[in-house]
């Protein structure tokens, strides 16, 4: 049984914002992601092959709102799954948001697109990594 864990969005302009942002220590934002079927998968159960997979992370930010984090996510079970994800948001390496997001089931070899909100657009992020931390 594995899971592959990390995928992230880095940004590949300088950024407008210096380095040193002070972001007051938050704590854990806990979300559930807006899920969209976007697809179908094979159903693999090889140990070689993750139960969950994360890929093509997208960062975008919604001026005077938040951040917005878009990823794609498959089951690779031919059992439903509500997979749990650990999302850090930061800048210059300094954490802006932690964010412990839920998924709603989704069902055997299904592709999702997964949806979901990051800190304020105040704060200045130039890079996003999401771990799949269940199943």
């Amino acid at each position: 049984m594995s899971v592959r864990t990390t995928r992230r969005w880095r940004r590949r302009t300088a950024p407008s914002i210096p380095g040193g942002q002070a972001v007051e220590n938050q704590q854990v934002y806990q979300q559930q992601a807006k899920l969209q079927v976007v697809g179908t998968v094979p159903i693999n159960t090889s140990p070689t092959v993750p139960l969950v997979e994360i890929d093509a992370p997208s960062l975008r930010v919604q001026p005077g709102a938040r951040w917005r984090m878009v990823l794609y996510l498959q089951n690779n079970t031919a059992s439903p799954l509500s997979p749990s994800l650990m999302c850090r948001f930061t800048n210059g390496g300094k954490l802006v948001l932690a964010s412990y997001v839920t998924v709603p089931p989704v069902l055997g070899g299904q592709r999702v697109g997964l949806a979901f909100a990051g800190p304020p657009s105040r704060d200045f992020v130039d890079n996003a990594s999401c771990n799949v931390i269940s199943p």
